[in-house]
């Protein structure tokens, strides 16, 4: 079943909440509950110094402190919001934020940073995420996840060739996605297109269409089904052909940051300085028309497409720099009819680099984050919500009753009591939103004839105007006030059942590694070849409650990797190893035994452990009620493990020689050939947050390595 919701407008903006990893409340009425019209006028007036009225300027709610700094955000079918900003410890830390409830829900991905990722929700609903890069800048992934708003759990699916940080990826009017651009490495671009089929949970490669798009290319579909690129490197602004896999030159491009489609085949493109231009895809000729310029200069600043078509430029920094000090405050409206800008009411921080600016169901804008960047001098973890002038020129139209799905080139009947005052109906795809760009943003406004109760709408019936998915739905009356949005799903698009919500992903389908992609030299140990008469036996872990991490009440088995030092418990935060049918006879002579991991990422520093052997002849599997930390009875050997070096991604690394454990085990009253032996390691102590990290047994088919690449133990005996 398709998810819906129709969303009404809030009396009172978003209150604070404070970060955490469980759901926040907060009190006050919902954000979205209903507005009486005549109470529009006591909306509260944070910027009463500012002269004009918000009829004309608008107004911004007070700032609200949020728990993250959003970078990366998308709307889902149910209204709510999820959002991410940089990656710690190799962890996504999303959450979904509930606009009717007013709470923020943790819902963070291990061990994946989807830090410069695309993201564009599927046909389904579901968002994909493709991309960004793992602990550190221009080092592309080519991972892709899957996040399913019904369950509230991330899914990684197949691989992508091409590691790619900062791509694009847009969806087609069959519902398939492309995704262009990004950086494999520094100075290596992804130059080969892929195309995502969310049917079979493949991507293809589009070979015959190499080209530098650069790094989050402004890339939108047209209406003839060609994917239009407001500029390439070079300067050049391009068309391209996913069929024939042709790129056409259209036009050499003006100077300007953000595009947007503001109509279908219409582009506004502004930015990098005042300039802005405007181009119409659907001539015969296109050309680049310059417009009037805009008040303030512009870099990274947000673009937002309005109910009533006009479109908002939110932030950005005047130079580049993202200096607080050269971030215009004063937000600009662009009109399509007259294209000119005009000057709105000033927000209250600044927005520049890695900050998101949406439309809401309710007609406002939502403006939040900046930072987490080398360069910017601070972080804002602040959102604030603007009501543009349509929200104080008299009470709203309301739609009563309309479809929940919809099929192209259909009438649809939508019930309200104010269709005869109704001027304009309009659908605007849900916002997905990173780094100044908004993927797939579409206004599409609609053809309509009204009755006494009712509006007959019709539907577009070109699925490349408004491809496969979810649209916020308005109804505008000749006042421009717009409705509250009424979310429906578009296109006849088979049901996807929902996601499976478990910690481990299936193994994802890997295509062919293309020779431009780089992987890191995967660098393992050298082992020595034993000396005669001596055995050299190389077991490893072989399933999920063989290795567990403990800290302080939180047990935690069947995940993706392993945490090796300290966590948020200094002094009882755990690591417990079980290699199991060691054929090693009873008495022998360990003559070594290196302890191996697999580092899959950039890893963090400083560890401090102890690491000691279970004293148990034939060690048990480890479990909520035998955790690593209810193992008492360990070897008197102990060696300390400490380390502040920094591991590189894809590399094999040697902790110890635990000869004494392993010794003093195989030596012990309950040892035979074919027992169990577990290692348990301990942090040390020391500053929170703070460790290696290395593959489990069940991240293997998650990094695409088999079962090759868990922990491992080297040992050389003699008989």
């Amino acid at each position: 079943m398709p998810l819906i919701l129709a969303l009404v407008i809030a009396i009172q903006p978003l209150s604070a909440t404070q970060p955490g990893e469980h759901t926040h409340h907060t009190t006050g009425v919902p954000l979205y509950s209903a507005i009486p019209a005549d109470m529009l006028d006591r909306l509260p007036r944070y910027n009463s110094t500012l002269l004009a009225a918000p009829a004309d300027v608008g107004q911004w709610s007070q700032l609200y402190t949020w728990p993250i700094v959003a970078v990366h955000v998308s709307m889902l079918p149910n209204g709510k919001l999820l959002m991410w900003d940089v990656e710690k410890n190799s962890t996504t830390t999303a959450r979904l934020w509930d606009p009717a409830t007013n709470t923020f829900t943790a819902v963070p991905l291990y061990p994946t940073a989807l830090f410069c990722a695309a993201h564009v929700l599927l046909p389904d609903g579901r968002l994909i995420v493709n991309g960004g890069h793992l602990n550190k800048n221009n080092y592309g992934t080519n991972y892709t996840h899957l996040f399913d708003p019904r369950t509230q759990a991330w899914t990684r699916i197949s691989d992508m060739a091409y590691k790619r940080w900062y791509p694009s990826t847009i969806i087609m009017g069959n519902g398939a996605l492309v995704t262009f651009g990004g950086s494999i490495i520094t100075g290596q671009m992804a130059l080969i297109p892929e195309v995502f089929n969310p049917a079979n949970n493949t991507w293809t490669q589009l070979t015959n269409a190499s080209l530098d798009t650069g790094q989050y290319p402004k890339a939108h579909l047209l209406p003839n089904g060609e994917i239009f690129f407001t500029r390439v490197p070079g300067g050049r602004t391009m068309r391209f052909n996913v069929e024939t896999q042709t790129y056409t030159h259209v036009a050499w491009a003006p100077n300007g940051f953000t595009s947007v489609q503001y109509e279908p085949g219409k582009f506004l493109y502004a930015g990098k300085g005042t300039t802005t231009s405007t181009i119409n895809m659907t001539l015969t000729k296109p050309y680049w028309a310059a417009r009037a310029s805009m008040a303030y200069p512009r870099y990274n600043q947000s673009m937002v497409i309005l109910p009533d078509g006009q479109v908002m430029a939110i932030g950005g920094s005047s130079d580049g720099t993202n200096t607080p000090s050269t971030a215009p405050l004063m937000p600009e409206l662009w009109n399509p009819v007259s294209m000119t800008w005009r000057q709105l009411t000033p927000m209250s921080d600044p927005r520049m680099y890695h900050s998101i600016g949406i439309l809401l169901p309710d007609g406002r804008v939502l403006s939040a984050g900046g930072g987490h960047s080398t360069d910017s001098v601070a972080d804002y973890f602040t959102a604030q919500i603007y009501s543009p002038p349509y929200l104080f020129k008299g009470a709203r139209p309301t739609i009563s009753n309309a479809p929940a799905s919809l099929n192209y080139g259909t009438t649809i009947n939508v019930q309200t009591p104010d269709a005869n005052s109704i001027s304009k109906v309009a659908f605007v795809r849900l916002p997905s939103f990173t780094h100044a760009y908004n993927m797939n943003q579409v206004y599409v406004p609609a053809t309509f004839t009204k009755n006494s109760n009712s509006l007959q709408v019709q539907v577009p019936g070109n699925n490349n105007v408004m491809p496969p998915g979810y649209y916020m739905m308005f109804i505008i009356n000749s006042n421009g006030v717009p409705s509250v949005a009424k979310i429906m799903q578009i296109g006849d698009i088979t049901p996807i059942p929902p996601t499976n919500p478990t910690n481990t992903p299936p193994p994802p389908t890997l295509p062919p590694q293309p020779t431009a992609t780089f992987t890191p030299t995967q660098t393992p140990q050298p082992t020595a070849t034993p000396a005669p008469g001596q055995t050299t036996l190389t077991v490893q872990i072989t399933n999920g409650s063989n290795d567990v991490n403990e800290d302080g009440s939180t047990f935690t088995p069947g995940y993706y990797g392993l945490w090796l030092g300290t966590g948020a418990n200094p002094n009882a935060s755990y690591a417990g190893l079980r290699f199991t049918s060691l054929a090693i006879p009873r008495n022998a002579t360990i003559v070594s035994a290196q302890l191996q991991v697999y580092s899959p990422t950039s890893a963090w520093v400083n560890v401090n452990m102890q690491i000691a052997g279970d004293s148990a002849g034939n060690s048990a599997a480890f479990s909520s009620s035998s955790r690593p930390s209810q193992r008492t009875a360990l070897t008197t050997a102990r060696i300390t493990y400490a380390d502040t070096s920094a591991w590189s991604a894809d590399t094999w690394y040697t902790l110890a020689n635990v000869q004494t454990i392993v010794q003093e085990i195989v030596r012990g009253s309950g040892w035979n050939s074919g027992n169990s032996l577990s290692l348990i390691l301990r942090a040390n102590g020391g500053t929170a947050n703070l460790g290696k990290y290395a593959l489990a047994q069940e991240g293997n088919s998650y990094y695409g390595g088999g079962n090759t690449r868990s922990a491992r133990l080297v040992i050389t005996y003699r008989p």
